[in-house]
């Protein structure tokens, strides 16, 4: 078997990679957070995150005073079982998101589902109390 090496370098790397001491944070943040689309409908909202190479046990969800936090807690370490790396151009690491949420957001009716690498989160905004039309009698 031949094993090819390549010398391209992917054009959305930006200036990151010539001097990577000038641009700690960009490489840093690129790294550590998986990427999110946010949605908006008058029903509430929908963020979808990409976190393959996770498990469902793996990622954490939590929801306190407006804050919406997503992190990953596990081991990501490669499994090779036979044999060395020979190229590596991707790494599953933990990762912590945090979103502040809008105050009518529901809490209490999040939910999550995790398929296919993409963690689907549902934020339904609160419905409102209607307090029912008090007729008043004239005297």
């Amino acid at each position: 078997m031949t094993v090819l090496k390549f010398k391209t370098q992917p054009a959305d790397r930006g200036f990151a990679h010539l001097a990577p001491g000038y641009f700690p944070l960009h490489s840093r943040v690129a790294k550590s957070q998986p990427p999110v689309n946010i949605y908006t409908s008058p029903e509430g909202y929908m963020i979808e995150l990409i976190a393959p190479g996770f498990n469902k046990e793996d990622l954490v969800v939590s929801f306190e005073k407006n804050l919406l936090t997503i992190e990953s807690k596990g081991n990501v370490k490669a499994d090779v079982k036979n044999g060395q790396l020979t190229r590596n151009e991707y790494q599953i690491e933990n990762f912590r998101r945090s979103f502040n949420v809008d105050e009518e957001v529901d809490g209490e009716g999040i939910s999550a589902e995790y398929v296919n690498g993409i963690l689907r989160l549902n934020l339904p905004k609160k419905q409102p109390v209607k307090t029912p039309v008090k007729q008043i009698t004239i005297l």
